[in-house]
């Protein structure tokens, strides 16, 4: 036997309307049936987002069945550069970005305690290395436990007049317990060469790490003392000072705090 229904005139996005003994949800342009029987409210997915570092406790909102959640550490800051006067050079390392977490969280618990990542501080005396960023952690205490690394700190260094190579780079953090799990950026072994060609152009490479929301500290320029640049938007490292001829040190930039963002579903569309 058909069924009639008696739609509504005019509906709106997000409108439901029963009977028969089911529910339906207006969908852009279409009634779409929920949960046959059911008295729940559809609506469009919402998101929550922790950007300041610290720890908290986060609670889903009442009718969501599922999230979406991303945890990103924070980056790592610049080396402190030393320098020792005339012809002599020295270049801090530049800091590398956070690593990042996403998984998928069905049938969420009642509460979750998170903590989003500090920035790495850049270091701030003669060739001191900088500090690495806070992890990022979202955990239920049990078998949901993200973790976002923070990125590492880079070297601090102190001038010099020799060829070689400096193993200036900082290696990528790892996350674990997402569904997908993405090392932080690394940043590059800074290669040298004689001071009287290669030096200047040597030392202004390399900047910071970079993160999916987040740009490394700039390459900084080739002469004189010049302080690291801090990173911008979140997880991402600072770049290290620089120091060319001057028995100044320059300090280097800071890295930024991580991020923790959770888009929260309600119910499932037939």
């Amino acid at each position: 036997m058909a069924i009639s229904i008696n739609w509504p005139d005019s509906p709106t996005e997000g409108e439901t309307h029963t009977e028969n003994g089911s529910t339906w949800v207006w969908r852009t342009n279409r009634w779409v049936v929920f949960g046959s029987g059911s008295s729940t409210v559809l609506k469009n997915p919402t998101q929550t987002i922790y950007d300041t570092a610290g720890s908290g406790t986060y609670v889903p909102p009442v009718g969501c069945t599922a999230i979406d959640v991303m945890v990103l550490g924070g980056g790592g800051g610049g080396g402190n550069s030393d320098g020792q006067g005339q012809n002599s050079a020295a270049a801090g390392g530049s800091g590398g970005g956070g690593a990042s977490a996403l998984k998928r969280i069905a049938n969420p618990a009642a509460s979750y305690s998170y903590t989003v990542g500090a920035l790495g501080a850049g270091g701030s005396s003669a060739g001191t290395a900088g500090s690495a960023g806070g992890d990022s952690l979202f955990s239920d205490g049990g078998s949901i436990a993200l973790v976002g690394t923070g990125g590492l700190g880079g070297v601090g260094d102190t001038g010099s007049v020799s060829s070689g190579t400096w193993t200036h780079g900082v290696a990528a953090v790892l996350a674990t317990g997402g569904d997908i799990n993405i090392p932080g950026q690394s940043t590059a072994t800074t290669p040298m060469g004689d001071f009287n060609t290669d030096i200047f152009r040597a030392y202004s490479y390399p900047r910071g790490g970079d993160s999916p929301y987040g740009v490394g500290g700039a390459t900084l320029g080739t002469s004189g003392d010049q302080d690291g640049v801090d990173g911008a938007g979140h997880g991402s490292g600072g770049s290290g000072g620089v120091s060319v001829e001057t028995t100044a040190n320059s300090v280097g930039g800071d890295g930024t705090p991580g991020l923790i963002i959770i888009k929260e579903y309600y119910g499932v569309e037939a």
